[in-house]
């Protein structure tokens, strides 16, 4: 008996022990962001935010055309955030940031509980010779504190990104709840599911995806009882998810964000150029260096290129090794492995939404990297744990993998500091990514709208010209350096190219129509 209570208390000393390391975490998370909380608001946040108070006010959320607008995937609650954030701080950006700063750590702890309650189910099967809870808490630092997630959080707008992670990771929570429990309680659980999914439609489309995550975490438990529940939890979720990507292609009609309709370069373009792009996305994680805001990748065009078919064959390996691991590694031996086909899976299917054939104006952004790098971080951790097993005979391996693990801890977390020194302002900024895409007109223009906003329209009207010159096609720098001209006190100039604006706009109605 007393033995028995000896393991109690050492079992509630271990679990206090790894909520205490979760508060840790949680507590280098607002440390990593503390520098970005007085932070301009940068690019398209103060219109976005304008736009919210002015269409999301409590009064008229559930008003018919909001409602209408969440079933087109408006990202509905991301703005009626918004409008809360202004009615108890009213444009305070300090508010802003820390609440996207809340969020993130809110999200980091349900990856946690996720990790931990996968790994504790597929126990059994897949036979995993370390303890969950180490493993998850590595998983959730590496997730909250990497700086390819700066992008999420410190850009206000990305919001929804951060609102559809949350929503994500508690359907899959509740999912699983559904998956190992039986009768009411089952019930309950499948419902709250439900709940969350819908809202994370009202966050960003990538919840779409849920269904298939859930797939593949039923895949890694294992076991055919667990299979046959899934089926049953998965019919309306397919259903519901077909349905709504349809609602929202159709809706994409004739868009220039997104859609069939926005990219010239056409469909395969697109498609190919995305193999780059996941490849990039990978580098970062493993190697963040080279962040940018607005990235200036090369479009692939031809399908029977060398770049295309290198990319495609890279895209290939990670896509069927990572099911070959995950379908075929059982074992304790082999239990890491089938983690780490895993989590790149888990990476590949959150970002199809954004990398697959349906062309978004922007090819990449990193901002889309945030839920995807669980997987990665789930990866990683794992192939770490099958190292250090293959070297556990080796003398201080304890101390040194504690040593390695504080290590690259802080590293991420200066790493995210430094980044965001960038988001500090938004001449810093758009001098980062005009300095790292050259040959992009958008950085410059930005850039240039930076320099006047600060009273320097000399350096706003070269970067102006940069811009056009860089882009002839773009309309906003020819009205932009009409005006820096108009502050130089060269009317003349100015009244010029307003009247090459007003016909360049005049050229685009038309072809248009």
């Amino acid at each position: 008996m007393r033995q028995s209570l000896d393991k109690d208390r050492t079992f509630i000393s271990c679990r206090q022990l790894h909520y205490l390391l979760l508060a840790a975490i949680i507590f280098a998370v607002m440390l990593s962001y503390s520098n970005v909380i007085q932070g301009d608001l940068q690019f398209d946040d103060e219109v976005f935010i304008n736009s919210s108070l002015a269409d999301m006010g409590p009064p008229s959320f559930f008003s018919f055309s909001n409602l209408k607008n969440y079933i087109y995937g408006s990202r509905s609650l991301p703005q009626y955030s918004f409008a809360l954030n202004y009615h108890f701080s009213g444009l305070e950006v300090a508010s802003y940031h820390i609440t996207n700063i809340v969020i993130h750590a809110f999200t980091a702890i349900l990856l946690y509980y996720f990790t931990n309650m996968l790994i504790s189910l597929g126990r059994p099967d897949n036979e995993l010779n370390f303890d969950s809870r180490p493993f998850a808490l590595f998983v959730t630092a590496i997730f909250a504190l990497h700086p390819l997630q700066t992008e999420s959080v410190s850009y206000i707008v990305q919001r929804s990104e951060l609102l559809a992670s949350f929503c994500y990771l508690g359907c899959l929570i509740a999912l699983l709840g559904f998956t190992v429990r039986k009768g009411t309680a089952a019930l309950a659980w499948w419902l709250a599911s439900i709940l969350l999914f819908v809202a994370g439609w009202g966050c960003k489309e990538i919840i779409i995806t849920a269904p298939l995550a859930y797939f593949i975490c039923v895949l890694y438990i294992g076991g055919t009882e667990y299979l046959g529940r899934a089926w049953k939890g998965l019919v309306p979720y397919c259903f519901g998810a077909v349905t709504l990507a349809c609602i929202k292609l159709l809706n994409l009609r004739g868009s220039m964000e997104a859609g069939f309709d926005s990219y010239q370069p056409g469909v395969l373009a697109y498609g190919l150029t995305q193999l780059k792009v996941v490849v990039t996305y990978l580098r970062l994680f493993v190697f963040p260096v080279g962040q940018n805001i607005d990235h200036d990748i090369n479009i692939i065009t031809r399908l029977w290129s060398v770049e295309a078919a290198a990319y495609l064959v890279i895209w290939l390996c990670i896509a069927l090794g990572s099911i070959y691991l995950l379908a075929n590694c059982h074992g304790k031996h082999q239990a890491s492995l089938r983690l780490v086909g895993f989590g790149l899976l888990w990476f590949l299917v959150i970002l199809l939404p954004t990398s697959s054939i349906i062309p978004i104006r922007d090819v990449m952004a990193e901002h889309r990297t945030y839920l995807p790098l669980a997987g990665l971080g789930i990866a990683f951790t794992a192939f770490s744990e099958m190292f250090l097993n293959n070297i556990k005979r080796i003398p201080g391996r304890s101390i040194a993998t504690l040593i390695a693990c504080v290590g690259l801890t802080v590293m991420l977390m200066y790493a995210t500091r430094q980044r965001n020194l960038v988001w500090q302002t938004k001449l810093a900024l758009w001098q980062d990514a005009a300095a790292k895409s050259p040959n992009k007109s958008r950085p410059h223009n930005n850039l240039g709208n930076a320099y006047l906003l600060l009273g320097n329209a000399s350096l706003a009207a070269n970067n102006y010209r940069t811009a056009i010159r860089l882009d002839p096609d773009n309309i906003e720098p020819y009205y932009n350096l009409a005006l820096a001209l108009k502050n130089l006190g060269r009317n003349d100039e100015a009244l010029q190219m307003h009247r090459i604006f007003v016909n360049i706009v005049k050229r685009k109605t038309s072809a248009a129509k």
